[in-house]
C-alpha cells in the first residue's frame, strides 16, 4: 500500500515539475511534443502530449466587434460632443482624438475604463470650438486573447456657439450730437451696424439706416432729437451671430417752467402760509422739479409742507409721491422770501422761475 501512495505522489509531482522547473501551461502544436518536448508538460510519451494537442479547445482569434451607438459618423459635420461605442466581448479600451493638421500631433493612445469593458463613451466640450475644425479619433479594442479591433473616425466639428461681443458707449438720454460705440468680439467677426430714429414728437420711427462699420471705436453723428435705436450685429467665420442693441435720445430743447398761481413778483402778504402753482413742460419728459423758499440774506431753504427732510421734490417722473402743485409753505415767520421752482428734464437740461414776496403778519 505504501508503494501505491509514493506511486501517485510521485506521478502528481512529474505533472507539476520536471527535473525542478515549473511546467508550462499545456502544448498547441504538435510540434510542442516532439524532441522529448511533452515532457515539460507533464505527460509521460509523446502520444499522451499529440493527443491533448488534439483534443484542446481552438485558440481564440476572433477579433472584437465594436459598434458605434453616438457620435460622428465618417465625414460628417458634427455640432455634438461624444463618441459612444459598444463591445460584443469585455476588452480593454485605448483611444486618442486630436484635429487634423494642428501645431501640435495627436497625443499617445490613453487607456479607458477597468481594462475589461464593453462600452466606451467619450464626451468633450464643444465651447471653446471656432470656425469648423476637421477632427480625427482612433479607438483600439483588445480582447483577453489579444486580438484586436481598431475604429477611425474623421468629421468636422461644428462651430454652433456665437461670438461673444461687447459694445459700450452712451445710452439714455443726451444732448450731445455725437453717439460714440467701441465694438469688440471674442474671435474674429464681421460687423453690421444700423440704427432707427423716432423722431420727437413722433409715434412711428423712420426707416431703418444700415451702416459700414468694423470693430473698434465707431462713432455717428446724430443731428436729430428724438429716440435712437441703434443694432450691432456680429457674425463669425461660421455664420453664427450676436446681436446687442443700444438706446440713445437726444434731446436738446431745454424743459420750461412758470409760476401761474401765488403772491406775485415784490407782493406782500399777511398770512404765515403760501402756495404757488406750477407749469413744467419739455419735449421729451419732466424728470424732476424742484419747488423750495429761500429766506432773503441767507441760505436757508425751506421745504413744501410735508416733505421728509432734505427732499425738495415736487413734480415729474422720477417723483412717486402726493401732488405738491401747488406748492404750500406753512408757519413762516415774517420776512422777505424767494419762491424757487426748477425743472430738469431726463438730458440733464434745466429751468427755473421765481417769485419773491414778503411776509408781513403784524397788526
Amino acid at each position: 500500500m505504501r508503494r501505491i501512495v509514493l506511486l501517485l505522489a510521485s506521478i502528481a509531482l512529474a505533472v507539476i515539475f520536471v527535473s525542478g522547473v515549473a511546467l508550462a501551461d499545456s502544448p498547441t502544436t504538435k510540434a510542442d511534443c516532439k524532441k522529448g518536448g511533452y515532457a515539460k508538460y507533464g505527460f509521460k510519451s509523446q502520444r499522451e502530449c499529440i493527443k491533448a494537442v488534439k483534443n484542446a479547445p481552438p485558440a481564440d482569434t476572433i477579433p472584437p466587434v465594436l459598434t458605434q451607438v453616438a457620435g460622428p459618423a465618417e465625414g460628417e459635420l458634427y455640432a455634438g460632443g461624444q463618441m459612444y461605442f459598444e463591445s460584443n466581448e469585455p476588452v480593454t479600451f485605448t483611444y486618442n482624438m486630436c484635429t487634423v493638421g494642428g501645431v501640435a500631433p495627436c497625443p499617445s493612445y490613453k487607456e479607458y475604463g477597468t481594462g475589461s469593458d464593453t462600452r466606451f463613451e467619450l464626451n468633450w466640450s464643444t465651447d471653446n470650438v471656432r470656425g469648423d475644425t476637421p477632427m480625427v479619433f482612433y479607438l483600439k479594442a483588445t480582447d483577453a486573447a489579444g486580438n484586436t479591433t481598431t475604429v477611425e473616425r474623421r468629421w468636422t466639428q461644428e462651430d454652433i456657439k456665437p461670438p461673444e461681443i461687447t459694445v459700450t458707449g452712451p445710452e439714455g438720454v443726451t444732448s450731445s450730437t455725437r453717439a460714440a460705440y467701441n465694438l469688440e468680439a471674442n474671435e474674429p467677426v464681421t460687423w453690421e451696424c444700423s440704427f432707427v430714429l423716432t423722431p420727437a414728437g413722433a409715434t412711428e420711427p423712420n426707416t431703418e439706416v444700415d451702416t459700414g462699420c468694423y470693430g473698434g471705436p465707431m462713432s455717428w453723428d446724430i443731428n436729430t432729437d428724438g429716440k435712437y435705436v441703434f443694432t450691432f450685429k456680429a457674425k463669425d467665420a461660421a455664420g453664427n451671430t450676436s446681436t446687442v442693441t443700444k438706446t440713445l435720445v437726444l434731446d436738446r430743447v431745454k424743459p420750461t417752467v412758470s409760476i401761474t398761481s401765488g403772491p406775485g413778483e415784490g407782493a406782500t402778504v399777511d398770512t404765515n402760509s403760501v402756495s404757488f402753482g406750477w407749469n413744467a413742460e419739455d419735449n421729451l419728459e419732466v424728470e424732476n422739479v424742484r419747488c423750495f423758499l429761500e429766506v432773503a440774506g441767507t441760505t436757508e431753504r425751506i421745504q413744501v409742507d410735508g416733505s421728509a427732510p432734505g427732499d425738495f421734490k415736487c413734480g415729474g417722473t422720477s417723483y412717486t409721491g402726493e401732488s405738491r402743485n401747488p406748492a404750500t409753505f406753512s408757519n413762516l415767520a415774517d420776512g422777505q422770501y424767494t419762491f424757487y421752482v426748477m425743472v430738469f428734464d431726463s438730458a440733464g437740461q434745466w429751468e427755473i422761475a421765481t417769485r419773491t414776496f414778503t411776509v408781513d403778519t403784524t397788526p
